[in-house]
């Protein structure tokens, strides 16, 4: 059955395009021809194109003009480059925004090379695409949480200059439960451990001037007040007189350190977990006629979705999409980090490099979701055998990263060949039992003179390499 992919390409000759498109047919791809580089990219307008194969020097358009025109509209369709097999400019290619270039061998054997680079192609394409689509995904719900949270009336507790809780609606014992907060309750008679009592009272938890021992003005209204809390709220009791609140408050702010703690709490909001929700809670005045204070509001906003939104940004931003380890950019970045804490403490630090032996046989033979399959599963083995100090990440194709902190050599050596074992022994739900799968792995370890990770992960790959050249299926220690 045809599949959906078309192909496009761009000859300028008819020798090696039919058994081009012969190779293509085989694998199941359909394909145009265009003779001109202006034809192929008049045609590429109908979006009816997955792939553009393009032969250096067409007529007309060369490939460095086809990509600079592509570039100019914006259009996201990969372009494989057939060149001649002397050609030396490969690399300028590439940095123009070729996906890959093939050489054209005089015994027409680079056929063969062009539907598997194709594929590649493809897979390349799906994968953008689901990231675009995660990122929509994410955009949405992210508009949905906004427009939700403006629509969700904030937990409110208004307290008069009394210290007696007047007020509380609905959304505040959705957010903190039924029954924590009574009205009708003055402030200094709640529990110490009360959770209002204690938002409350927060300047006095974060600046009272008594524990401060620069602060020794007797004539601070704070000074050893320590048990009058209602002081410190600037709520009048029998015990403190009763002076007018916006009156006390004013000889409250006497205290400069009182003073911050207050202005502080005021702007900017104490970020509170409580209840199984992550809060937002401010603190705010509520001023009378004639500018005096008859009040105040402990506001909470429910913050939850916002929190998990950033959580699942954050963890899409550092997971690879198909096995869900690190993905590569986070465990470099692991690595770096580890590479000079170790180097600035004196401790030891190992990485292993693991590639699956023959990966390509699998994918080739069995197919690319078999494969992935296989990647899946070799991830979650990984995992099970990591320690709580290690970092794993994928780090290309079928290669994968783990960064062993206080970890010196000979342990490093043992870890992976155990890990070596495990996989080995591990019956692969989706391959055959012709296919037995087997992993290489290469070990290196910090040592003086290695000036950055890049010669700590050239180890790691020298290592790899060797032990690829002993046979497969076994460690190598640099």
């Amino acid at each position: 059955m045809p599949r959906e992919e078309r192909i496009l390409i761009v000859r300028t000759d008819d020798t090696g395009t039919v058994p081009l498109q012969g190779c293509l047919a085989g694998e199941g791809f359909e394909t145009d021809l265009s003779g001109t580089g202006e034809g192929a990219l008049e045609m590429l307008s109908s979006g009816r194109y997955d792939v553009l194969l393009v032969e250096h020097h067409p007529p007309e358009v060369d490939g460095y003009r086809i990509l600079h025109r592509l570039k100019e509209t914006g259009k996201e369709i990969p372009v494989i480059i057939l060149v001649p097999f002397d050609e030396k400019s490969v690399a300028s290619f590439l940095r123009k925004g070729a996906f890959d270039v093939i050489r054209k061998t005089p015994d027409m054997s680079f056929v063969e090379k062009v539907p598997h680079c194709v594929e590649k192609a493809l897979g390349d394409m799906r994968l953008k695409a689901e990231k675009r689509e995660a990122e929509d995904r994410l955009a949405r719900e992210r508009i949905i949480s906004e427009a939700t949270l403006q629509s969700v009336v904030n937990g409110i507790v208004y307290i008069n200059t009394h210290g007696t809780i007047e007020k509380t609606n609905r959304t505040l014992e959705r957010l903190l439960g039924k029954g924590i907060v009574q009205t009708g309750k003055n402030i200094c008679e709640l529990p110490e451990d009360h959770l209002i009592r204690k938002l409350y009272l927060k300047p006095l938890e974060e600046g009272a001037c008594w524990e401060i021992n620069e602060c020794g003005n007797r004539e601070c209204p704070l000074y050893e007040k320590r048990g009058c809390l209602c002081w410190t709220s600037a709520v009048p009791c029998s015990r403190c007189g009763r002076e007018e609140g916006s009156g006390r408050l004013h000889r409250l702010f006497q205290c400069a350190v009182y003073r911050t703690a207050y202005e502080k709490f005021y702007n900017e909001p104490l970020e509170l977990e409580y209840n199984g929700r992550f809060l937002y809670v401010y603190r705010r005045n509520v001023i009378g006629e004639g500018g005096v204070l008859i009040g105040e509001i402990l506001d909470f906003i429910d913050m939850t979705a916002e929190k998990d939104y950033r959580e699942r940004l954050r963890l899409l931003s550092i997971t690879d999409h198909l096995t869900g380890l690190h993905n590569r950019r986070y465990i470099m970045d692991k690595m770096e980090e580890e590479f000079y804490e170790s180097r600035r403490y004196d401790r030891s630090l190992s990485i292993m490099l693991l590639d699956i032996d023959d990966f390509k046989r699998i994918n080739d033979t069995l197919g690319h979701p078999i494969g992935d399959e296989v990647l899946i599963q070799l991830s979650v083995i990984m995992e099970s055998d990591r320690r709580k100090s290690d970092a794993i990440g994928r780090y290309g194709g079928e290669e994968f990263i783990v960064v062993m902190p206080h970890t010196a050599r000979q342990d490093a050596v043992s870890m992976a060949e155990r890990l070596r074992e495990k996989i080995s022994r591990y019956k692969f739900t989706v391959l055959p039992s012709s296919f037995p799968l087997t992993v290489s792995i290469g070990v290196a370890s910090l040592t003086g003179t290695m000036r950055n990770t890049g010669d700590l992960l050239k180890s790691a790959d020298t290592a790899l390499y060797t032990a690829k050249a002993r046979g497969k299926n076994c460690v190598e220690a640099l």
